[in-house]
C-alpha cells in the first residue's frame, strides 16, 4: 500500500489595493480641510462677533447719548445729597438727560461710577457722550451757583432768596438765623444776623449747608470790616453791628446815595443829644408795612423796640441789608447842624435839612400838603 502525500502550496499574503490605500488618504486629507475651513470660520466669527461688541462698547461709551436738543441755554443737573444710584437713575429719566438710560446705565458700571455718586450742580453744557457724562458727575466738579445779595429788609426774605438758589431750603436759612448759640459764636443776635450779608455778588457750590454758608458769609463779613473801616467806627465810638444798624437806616431814607453823608449826620447829632432817631424807616419794620407812607397816628403808638419815636438810641438790628455805599458814607457822615429833615413836596426823592423844628414844620407841611394834591 502506497501513501501519497498531498502537495500543501502555501499561499503569500495579498498586498493592500494601491486603490483602497489612495481612497483612504483622499478621505483623510479631505477631512483635515474641511476642519480648517470651519476652524476659519469659527475664527472669523468670533474675531467679527469682537469686533462687533468693541465697537458696541465704544459707541455706548463715547457715542452721542446726552441728550441736548434744548442746548440755546445751559443745561444743568443737580443730585441732593444722600441720592441713590436708583434715584439718580430717575432723576436723569425725569429731566430727559440722556436718549437711552441703559446705555448710561452699562457706561456708570463699566466706569464705576453708580458706587461713587457725588451730590452737586453740573453743568452739562456741550457734554456729548455717556463718557464725558460719567466722568464730569465723578469728579464732582460742579457749576457754582450766582447769588446776588440786594436789599433784603426781613431774614425771612433772605432766607427765601437763599433757599430758592441752593439744596437747604428757606427754613434751614431762617432757623439758622434764629440760633442764638450759632449766631453767639459769630459775635451776633438774632437782630443782627443779615448783618453778615454785604450787598453783592456771590459764588456759592449747590449742595453748601446752611451753617456753611453762613460761616463763609462771616468770613467775607471780616474781610469788608478793613482796617481803616474799623478805626473810623472807633472814632465814632459804634461797634461795626451798631454801624450796620444805621446804615441800614440811612439806606431806607433815601434813593439818592449823593445824601447818604448828610442824613448819617443827622441821625449822629440827634444821638449825640439824647434825642429820639425818629426815623421813619424803623416804623415801617415795626409795622410789617414796607409801603407805610404817612407815619402818623396809631403808628407812631406801636410796641417795638424798633419804634424809634418812643425809645433812643439805634434799634436792635438792622432795618434792611445797607448797601456798601450807606456803609461807607455811615462811617465818614457829613458834620453838620442839622437835627431834622424832610421829603421835598416835588417828590424828586431828595430832602430839604433843617437845623430848627420850626423850619422842619414847614418843610413837612409842604410835603403833607403834596401827598394830599396826589391823594397820596
Amino acid at each position: 500500500m502506497s501513501l501519497k502525500l498531498k502537495s500543501r502550496t502555501l499561499s503569500r499574503p495579498k498586498a493592500p489595493s494601491r486603490k483602497k490605500a489612495n481612497r483612504s488618504g483622499t478621505d483623510s486629507a479631505g477631512f483635515k480641510r474641511i476642519w480648517i475651513r470651519v476652524a476659519g470660520i469659527l475664527l472669523f466669527l468670533l474675531l467679527a462677533w469682537g469686533l462687533y461688541e468693541g465697537i458696541t462698547q465704544y459707541k455706548r461709551l463715547n457715542g452721542v447719548n446726552v441728550f441736548l436738543s434744548y442746548k440755546s441755554k445751559p443745561v444743568f443737573l443737580e443730585i441732593p445729597t444722600g441720592c441713590t444710584w436708583i434715584e439718580l437713575l430717575d432723576l436723569i429719566e425725569r429731566n430727559r438727560i440722556v436718549r437711552d438710560l441703559a446705555a448710561f446705565q452699562w457706561a456708570a458700571q463699566e466706569l464705576n461710577y453708580s458706587q461713587s455718586i457725588r451730590p452737586g450742580r453740573y453743568d452739562l453744557s456741550g457734554l456729548r457722550s455717556n463718557r464725558e457724562l460719567v466722568e464730569l458727575l465723578k469728579s464732582g466738579r460742579q457749576a457754582p451757583v450766582g447769588i446776588t445779595i440786594r436789599k433784603f429788609r426781613r431774614a425771612a426774605s433772605l432766607a427765601a432768596a437763599l433757599g430758592s438758589k441752593l439744596e437747604p431750603d428757606s427754613a434751614d436759612f431762617h432757623q439758622l438765623f434764629l440760633d442764638t448759640l450759632t449766631l453767639s459764636e459769630m459775635g451776633l443776635r438774632p437782630e443782627t444776623a443779615i448783618t453778615l450779608f454785604i450787598p453783592g455778588e456771590y459764588e456759592f457750590l449747590w449742595n453748601t449747608s446752611a451753617y456753611e454758608l453762613l460761616d463763609q458769609m462771616h468770613k467775607r463779613y471780616l474781610d469788608f470790616w478793613s482796617q481803616n473801616r474799623k478805626e473810623a467806627a472807633i472814632k465814632m465810638g459804634f461797634s461795626s453791628s451798631e454801624v450796620m444798624t444805621l446804615a441800614s437806616i440811612v439806606d431806607e431814607e433815601s434813593d439818592r446815595p449823593s445824601e447818604f453823608r448828610r442824613i448819617a449826620g443827622v441821625y449822629i447829632n440827634r444821638m449825640r443829644m439824647g434825642m429820639p432817631l425818629q426815623a421813619d424807616p424803623t416804623l415801617r419794620f415795626a409795622s410789617g408795612n414796607d409801603d407805610l407812607r404817612r407815619i402818623e397816628g396809631a403808628v407812631l403808638r406801636i410796641e417795638s423796640p424798633y419804634n424809634t419815636y418812643l425809645y433812643t438810641g439805634l434799634p436792635p438790628g438792622p432795618v434792611c441789608t445797607p448797601s456798601i455805599e450807606a456803609i461807607d458814607s455811615t462811617l465818614s457822615a457829613e458834620r453838620h447842624n442839622f437835627l431834622y429833615f424832610c421829603a421835598r413836596s416835588d417828590f424828586s426823592g431828595y430832602h430839604s435839612f433843617a437845623s430848627d423844628f420850626s423850619a422842619h414844620q414847614r418843610n413837612a407841611r409842604a410835603y403833607q400838603r403834596a401827598l394830599n394834591a396826589m391823594n397820596r
